[in-house]
């Protein structure tokens, strides 16, 4: 996801990862300003780095590798028949799970999300004075994306042997010729939803969002939300507004997630 005048409305990589990875990478792109903790008890991944600012690190931002042997990405995550990747966007926090096909939570079923039931997440990107979710991110767009090389798979290229064969294949290359090798390389996803934080105190305990918009996808849907910050919310009967949220669940298939893969 990524918000206009990039990055200063930042950007949140939800399933994203190159070549033969096996682990999903999420990570966030940000302005100047913006460093996140490592909350290593709160989540089941890995903190890479926590600078977000796209103009330090080649702009790597701050990134968190998913929990090994998961399925999370690439052909484990095609054998074991994909899963449901949730976000919870707030202005305390931006948080990522990932379940697998058999331990899809029931409230995601019955379409009443509720993230306080769920497990730790696989990232737990937590704001404070060092980064404020609300300053940095805003307007953002769902993007669904397959990149040929590019500047992160294409700069690691040589150093997969596998890919580029021994070092004697450049990434163009490789994908010029063998067109037969990119058979698998589509999404296949059954559904996209995005709710948003009641504003009202809930009467069901369990279900904290309200369903905003919920797509069948096709080959030309384009979805674009409103982001937390642009609502100021107000709970009935009172004058003091109250922050609201973005819970986004993807349903994937046995597809190959990728956004920068080649």
């Amino acid at each position: 996801m990524f918000g206009p005048n990039w990055p200063n409305n930042g950007e949140i990589d939800i399933i994203e990862g190159v070549n033969r990875q096996v682990d999903n990478g999420m990570s966030l792109h940000t302005s100047a300003n913006c460093q996140i903790p490592n909350l290593a008890s709160a989540q089941l991944g890995t903190l890479n780095t926590g600078q977000c600012d796209s103009s330090f690190n080649y702009n790597s931002g701050c990134g968190i590798t998913a929990q090994a042997g998961q399925h999370t990405y690439g052909s484990d995550f095609n054998s074991h028949g994909g899963g449901v990747y949730a976000t919870e966007w707030t202005s305390d926090h931006i948080k990522i799970w990932f379940f697998p096909r058999y331990a899809i939570p029931h409230d995601i079923l019955r379409g009443k999300p509720n993230p306080n039931s769920w497990s730790k997440p696989q990232a737990f990107f937590q704001g404070s004075s060092s980064c404020n979710i609300d300053t940095h991110f805003a307007n953002h767009n769902l993007v669904f994306d397959t990149t040929f090389c590019g500047d992160w798979a294409g700069g690691v290229w040589s150093s997969d042997g596998v890919c580029s064969e021994g070092g004697t294949l450049t990434c163009q290359q490789f994908v010029a010729g063998r067109p037969e090798i990119f058979r698998d390389a589509f999404w296949l996803v059954n559904s996209v939803k995005v709710y948003q934080q009641k504003n009202y105190p809930p009467t069901d305990a369990s279900s904290p969002y309200s369903n905003v918009t919920t797509s069948a996808l096709n080959d030309n849907i384009s979805l674009t939300s409103p982001p937390p910050s642009s609502t100021s919310l107000k709970a009935p009967g009172s004058d003091a507004p109250r922050s609201s949220s973005w819970q986004t669940s993807w349903t994937t298939g046995s597809s190959s997630p990728t956004k920068r893969a080649a």
